[in-house]
This record gives C-alpha cells, structure tokens and sequence, in this order.
C-alpha cells in the first residue's frame, strides 16, 4: 500500500483502512474548498478471498480468532460505505490484479475481469503482471474495463504496434471535474516490463518520469489544478519520479507492497516503512 503525498501542495493526512492482505488506504486532500477523498489498492494478485494473515488460506479457526484478512467483498464493501458518506471520492489501483492465486492460475483473466469490473474503480493502471500471459490474455480484461467505465491510464505504454492490444490503446491522461476544481490522472508501468513479462515485441514502455513530464505539460495547457499519478513502478522509483515531476501533487503506487502508515493500530507483524 502506496501512496506519496506532496504536502507543501495540499494539507493530506491518510488514514489506513487495514483490511490486509490486500485493503483500502484512504487519503483525504484538502485544498481550499475543495475536499477530495482518494481511495487506493495495489498488488491484488488475485487474492479475492479473505486470507490468514500470511496471506494463506482462511480456515475455520482463523475466523473464530478474528484473524481473517481483507477479500474482495471487504475491500468493495468499505468502498461503498465510504463512497456513500463522502462527496467527493475517487478509488485507484495501482496495478498487478493477475497471478499468485490458483483463480488465476486456472482460469486466468476471466475471473479477475469479472471481479475487478464490479468493484467500482474510478481509474486504474497496469502492473507488469497483466503482460505475463501475452497480449490475448490481457485484451479481454480491457475490454471489460472499458465496459465497465474503468479508466485504464498508460502515459508510458504505448500499444499502437500491436494488433491485438491496439484497440484498446491506453489514454495518457485522464481528467476530472470535482466541484470546480480539475483533477488530472497520470499512470504508468515499470519499463522493465518489456523484459521481465511478456508482452510481445510490440508494446513499447518508456521511462516514467519522462513520460510524465510530457502529459503534464498537456494536463497544464488543461488547467488542471491536481494532477495525481498511478504507478506500479516501487517504492524507490516513485520516489525519483516525484521529486522530478514537481507538478505531481500525488502518487499511488505499487509493485514493491512497500507498507506505508501514519499513527498506531497497524498489525504488529507489519513494520511500516515510511508514513
């Protein structure tokens, strides 16, 4: 769980919604009148049911201990309660939704797309993960994405080489109107991708924060007043591009499962490793 907030742009506090393995972080930004509630995953791996806290199995012991972790339905259903309460929410995955579950293993996207189109993401980017069974593995799950009004956000992936993948050629930036104010989305996937998965010779990445300086001149000449970016880069390299893309208010990332966390009542299993 991601997320690196620049503070001298906005008064943002976030408060973890600990539905681990795989839960909700909620950052509240206020900015001027403006008060924008942002709702983050990353690295779901298709962990849809709840799991022990090792990220194993659930068993029947674990859940009279009240050791069972986040799942699907937990995740959705706190989203939902908070999107009821609050005006103003967008809710963001930053990457890698397939692999590390026997659901994927044997049924590959189909469950996964089925799962995350009903789970009322607003925007989304990829991990290196969604490339790892070729593009025909991963044109249907965008195509039910696009069904599903899911922004899927690769400022640096480029799919217009690739006949499979090219319908679904991926929007650099994405914008938002919030009581007056412009909201522009950013997103982009590690380049490494290109080596470490398999997503054929023609979908090309290129570096993030070059990529990024690109858009925001675009979303500038927009008026965005917020420009938040998805990542799936780690913790490290997101870093970087945030302290080289000034003009990025916001970032949630992914990829590294780097445990981010402001105040007590974490797990005591889980050292955070920064607020």
């Amino acid at each position: 769980m991601e997320l690196l907030p620049r503070c001298k742009v906005h008064r943002v506090h976030v408060i973890a919604l600990i539905l681990i393995i795989y839960g909700v972080q909620h950052c509240v930004a206020n900015d001027g009148n403006l008060v924008l509630t942002i709702l983050h995953t990353n690295d779901i791996h298709s962990h849809l049911e709840e799991s022990n806290k090792f990220g194993g199995r659930c068993f029947p012991e674990d859940k009279i201990n009240g050791s069972c972790y986040g799942g699907v339905a937990r995740i959705v259903a706190k989203v939902r309660e908070i999107k009821k309460e609050e005006k103003n929410v967008l809710f963001m995955n930053g990457g890698d939704f397939f692999q590390g579950t026997p659901y994927y293993t044997l049924l590959k996207q189909s469950v996964i797309s089925d799962v995350m189109s009903n789970m009322d993401y607003d925007y989304v980017c990829l991990g290196n993960h969604e490339f790892d069974d070729g593009p025909k593995n991963l044109a249907p799950f965008l195509e039910r994405m696009k069904q599903s009004n899911v922004t899927v956000v690769g400022t640096n992936t480029d799919f217009s080489n690739d006949a499979v993948l090219e319908p679904y050629d991926l929007v650099k930036s994405a914008t938002t109107l919030i009581e007056g104010k412009k909201i522009g989305i950013l997103g982009a996937v590690i380049p490494d991708t290109q080596f470490t998965s398999n997503p054929g010779p023609n979908v090309k990445f290129s570096d993030e924060t070059e990529s990024f300086k690109k858009e925001v001149v675009n979303l500038t000449k927009q008026d965005a007043n917020i420009i938040i970016a998805i990542t799936h880069s780690g913790f490290k390299r997101e870093i970087e591009i945030v302290q080289n893309v000034p003009e990025i208010d916001i970032l949630v990332g992914g990829h590294t499962n780097t445990f981010l966390y402001t105040g007590d009542g974490h797990p005591k299993e889980n050292k955070p490793e920064g607020p």
